[in-house]
């Protein structure tokens, strides 16, 4: 294979195929394909004299091969050869082979003279260089650069001027000769005429003969009829000006074709119906498009003409299958568009327009509904099924567009067509039978639909209910479907589609319930009834679902006793079993083991259970209670699993990590609160905090005991998050001991960057409550974080493990100053890891591989400055000390919260290194001075530096002027220039003079 490359790529290999494709005997098929590619790459070099050589043989070959009775090319040889002739058409058409058509055509002469085309094997050839010319210069699908487009177009002004009257009296010629001997040649000569009838006269191709001829065709209902249809759909698309199109369509009879056929269309599936249906979309798009464009005379022939194919496309679109309905579709959507503009302007025009409506959203609501053959549940994306939930999306677009030209039409129709399937189901009327599930579907499927088409409708004016009534028409009429829903027994139904439906319903419109209370008890019932469902994919689905509704509506429900019923009819779903399916994984967690959908979907009830236990009519004593409940199984579950695990038995570990996953959704649901915001939640009882503390206990526990396993780190790392709500402050004491378990000797760089964005939660939340217990662990932390930093690279994935915990590094230590925690890195606990940090963070300022993380290390130093320089530094916003300072003492530097705590000896410090930095990050080689990167760059050195100044003042002025730019050879005058910029510029100013100065920058 290398080697058939090396031939292919190189400017010689041609000559030996050049020989190689002609022989005879012939090589075998996959060699002559394989020197065709070669000598197409040849041509597409586009040197002349190896084109001149090629052409020639070429022509040679189809004159003494391709003017016999019998050819021995196959078919894939004849494509080949003629995707050969279109490259050299392309290569010297209007230069040196300008009889390029004339050599062609001379093929379809048997023996080479004139007279009938009666060389069958030449037609074919002739056939296929025609189609291959045309997709190679007029396929408008085909995305070409700009100078093939403008060959392309001088290739195509050249056949229209020089070749193509003898082009299509050829075709003629052939359709005449061949149309009673052999439909193969006629089906392709159609083809050539439709393709290329685009882009030449019309005129020349159009006539009453070629009219008559197809109509023939279509009307005999032989296997030619669907070529004759999509012949006249492309002849019917030409581009033209509005009038000559309508008089285009009044000449080829398309009225009286359509009319001809019009009994089948709405039941028949054959490809002609399928032809039809494309013919009637291209047409009617085109007679929109007139309508809506012109004006008088014109327009109104256009509304005449429209109404017509109106009537035509009707029953395209009812047709019972979807491939035919959605043919027409692109035709539905303009000439909805347009009546939706033209009753914007003026309103509706005439009646019939108006009329128009009923007919489309009836027929959409027809094929909204699911047919006899569709079967519902299949996941498969190339199911029946799946195709049908695509066509059903192409509908509500359709729905939508009806909704904003009519909406009190739009919605007395669904009203009555919903309601009627909702009384029937509720009293079936005499004779008749109760609604099949299809219809029910199609009624739940519609009112789910309409959250989504309101806002569309009506504009957008926010929710359905606001302040406990519905905002707008659209609310009016769902508030009147979802009661009558709720007064049915719907959901006995026992089709799964049923009851998945109503409960997606329950959950879209939850503030219903909040403005009718009353169907609350209702929709509870079922909703046990749904999660408790023997169909796995409805209970699945409805556990997450009831979770949302509890959510919203839990402070609806002003009854403890409900709540100890529901809690009492779920309980049973409560337990934590592991499904075999998922024990794939090794104990060192270089693989995790594969979801288990069942207790995915299960850990949304335990979340279910915190809203519901922790609701605000529960007392302390009772959500206690509820929590102890739940939680006793799952503590005995864990100690239970523990030592097995430890052993290495693969159910036991999933068992511990359900467990704790369990365990922290249920904190999640029962506390709504974090420190240190203003949510507006309140924090847990102390009772409940301390019964969340033997939550945090089991997880701790088990996390010393399997810390080996990262499914077991990720789960308590998660769960650590959710227990800071109900743990508050109490978390702190047990953080040296997560710490310990989630930073295992095989943690990633991925758990330990994201160990640290937890620690940022901490610090965010608990300020001065964290400072002891963060001081503490400071140091050993940041040893593990600068080892895990060392270890080598082995490929891709670890090389963006380690940029990304440079980055979350470089973000705690930022975010640990900016929360007033600076201080830690310079206490007497942490005093001999302080040069490491600020090499690292040195490291990374130099470091020109990550931009983020670069730009982020020099603000760490700016801000390193604020808090510890001599003298403070903030502006108009910034609280110092407790107090806002006056804005004629601020700078422009960005906002931050920090106490100033001046360092002893830190501003020779910040001289000595934090300003060298700045210099030589500008005269590294790696430094672009107008990538934009860099440009940002420059503003955080520009920044640094006025920081500095800001806090030390003259001193470091005097110091750059007479210790460090004499080092590196500054001229006076730019020294001058840039401290007299320093020293009266403010930060946004300097920045910008920074950024600009390029004689500054080169040095």
């Amino acid at each position: 294979m290398e080697y058939l490359t090396q031939v292919k790529d190189s400017v010689d290999g041609w000559h030996g195929c050049l020989q190689l494709f002609p022989r005879r005997p012939p090589a075998d098929e996959f060699t002559r394909i394989y020197t065709l590619d070669v000598i197409n790459a040849a041509i597409h070099r586009n040197d002349p004299q190896t084109i001149a050589v090629i052409k020639d043989e070429f022509l040679r070959y189809v004159r003494q091969n391709y003017t016999v009775p019998s050819v021995t090319d196959s078919n894939p040889i004849q494509n080949k050869v003629a995707q050969t002739f279109t490259l050299l058409f392309l290569a010297s058409y209007t230069t040196t082979w300008t009889s390029f058509f004339d050599d062609i055509l001379a093929l379809t002469y048997a023996g080479g003279s004139e007279g009938q085309r009666d060389n069958k094997t030449g037609v074919w050839f002739f056939l296929r260089v025609m189609i291959s010319v045309h997709d190679e210069i007029a396929d408008v699908l085909v995305a070409r650069t700009q100078e093939d487009a403008a060959r392309n177009q001088t290739l195509k002004d050249v056949i229209r001027g020089q070749d193509v009257n003898k082009l299509v009296t050829c075709c003629n010629q052939i359709l005449t000769q061949y149309r009673s001997s052999d439909k193969s040649i006629v089906d392709a000569c159609l083809r050539v005429i439709g393709k290329w009838v685009t882009w030449i006269d019309i005129g020349l191709v159009v006539n009453q003969t070629l009219v008559g001829f197809l109509y023939e065709i279509i009307s005999s209902e032989g296997e030619l009829r669907e070529t004759a249809i999509v012949t006249l759909t492309e002849i019917a698309s030409k581009k033209m000006p509005g009038q000559a199109k309508l008089e285009l369509i009044n000449f080829l009879g398309l009225d009286s074709l359509l009319a001809g056929v019009a009994a089948g269309l709405e039941t028949s599936s054959d490809d002609t119906t399928e032809a039809i249906s494309k013919l009637v979309n291209v047409v009617g798009i085109d007679i929109v498009k007139i309508y809506d464009s012109s004006e008088g005379d014109l327009r109104a022939a256009a509304a005449t003409m429209l109404e017509k194919f109106f009537q035509y496309m009707m029953p395209l679109f009812r047709n019972e299958y979807d491939d035919i309905s959605r043919e027409v579709l692109p035709f539905i959507t303009e000439l909805l568009t347009a009546i939706r503009k033209e009753k914007r302007m003026v309103g509706f025009p005439n009646d019939s327009q108006k009329q128009m409506l009923p007919i489309i959203l009836n027929a959409v609501l027809i094929k909204m509904k699911y047919s006899s053959e569709t079967e519902w549940g299949s996941t498969d994306e190339e199911s029946e099924e799946a195709e049908f939930q695509e066509f059903r999306k192409a509908l509500k677009i359709l729905q939508e567009s009806i909704a904003v030209i009519d909406e009190p039409f739009f919605l007395s129709t669904l009203r009555t067509e919903i309601g009627g399937i909702f009384q029937q189901l509720k009293t079936p009327a005499p004779g008749k039978p109760q609604p099949e599930w299809r219809d029910l579907e199609f009624a739940l499927h519609e009112m789910y639909l309409l959250g989504e088409t309101g806002p569309k409708a009506s504009g957008p004016t926010g929710g359905l209910f606001v302040k406990n009534k519905p905002l707008r028409p659209i609310a009016e009429t769902l508030a009147h479907l979802l009661t009558e829903m709720m007064t049915t027994n719907i959901f006995k139904s026992v089709h799964p589609a049923i009851q998945l439906k109503y409960a997606e319903i329950l959950v879209r419109y939850a503030s219903f319930f909040e403005l009718f209370p009353e169907h609350i008890p209702r929709a509870l019932e079922d909703f046990i009834g749904a999660v408790h469902s023997s169909h796995v994919r409805v209970r699945n689905r409805s556990w997450y679902l009831f979770m949302r509704f509890i959510k919203t509506l839990r402070t609806s429900i002003q009854d403890s006793s409900v709540i100890e019923q529901i809690l009492g009819s779920i309980a049973d779903l409560l337990v934590v079993k592991v499904q075999l399916a998922e024990l794939d994984y090794s104990t060192d967690g270089s693989d995790e083991a594969s979801e288990d959908s069942t207790f995915e979907s299960q850990i949304h009830l335990f979340e279910a259970v915190g809203y519901l236990a922790s609701a605000h009519v529960v007392t302390v004593e009772k959500q206690v209670l509820y929590a102890n409940t739940v939680m006793t199984p799952i503590f005995n579950d864990i100690s239970n699993s523990l030592d097995a695990a430890k052993n290495g038995d693969k159910l036991a570990v999933l068992q511990v990590h359900h467990d704790i996953r369990a365990l922290a959704t249920l904190a999640r649901g029962f506390s709504e609160w974090a420190p240190g915001t203003k949510s507006g939640a309140k924090p847990p009882a102390p009772e409940l905090s301390d019964e969340f503390e033997k939550a945090a206990e089991a997880i701790i526990v088990s996390l010393e005991n399997l810390g080996r396993v990262q499914m077991i780190r990720d789960a308590a790392r998660a769960s650590f998050t959710r227990l800071v709500g109900v743990l508050g402050a109490r978390v702190l004491k047990t953080l040296p001991r997560w710490i310990d378990g989630l930073l295992a000797t095989t943690s990633s760089r991925s758990e330990i960057g994201m160990f640290l964005r937890l620690l940022v939660q901490v610090a965010h939340n608990f300020r001065v409550e964290s400072y002891t217990i963060l001081d503490t662990i400071m140091s050993p932390l940041l040893q593990r974080i600068f080892a895990a930093m060392s270890e080598p690279v082995t490929g891709t994935d670890d090389g963006i493990q380690l940029t990304e915990l440079r980055r979350e590094y470089v973000q705690f230590v930022l975010h640990l100053l900016n929360n007033d925690l600076g201080s830690i890195f310079v206490s007497e606990t942490n005093q001999p890891i302080f040069e490491q940090i600020i090499q690292t963070v040195e490291h990374f300022a130099r470091d020109y591989s990550d931009p983020n993380t670069q730009k982020q290390a020099i603000n760490v130093f700016s801000t390193m400055c604020r808090a510890w320089g001599p003298n403070p530094v903030y502006d108009s916003t910034t609280t110092v000390n407790g107090a806002t300072v006056p804005s004629t003492q601020a700078s422009q530097t960005s906002n931050f919260t920090i106490t100033h705590k001046p360092l002893p000896g830190f501003d020779q410090f910040m001289m000595d290194r934090f300003s060298l930095i700045c210099w030589e990050i500008s005269a590294d080689p790696a430094f672009k001075l107008q990538d934009a990167q860099s440009k940002q760059l420059l503003g955080e050195i520009a920044t640094l530096q006025k920081t500095i100044y800001l806090s030390v003042g003259d001193r470091f002025s005097e110091y750059l002027r007479t210790a460090y730019f004499p080092r590196i050879g500054l001229p006076d005058a730019i020294v001058s220039e840039f401290l007299e910029a320093l020293q009266k510029l403010d930060q946004r100013d300097f920045k910008n003079f920074f950024r600009v100065c390029e004689s500054i920058q080169v040095y």
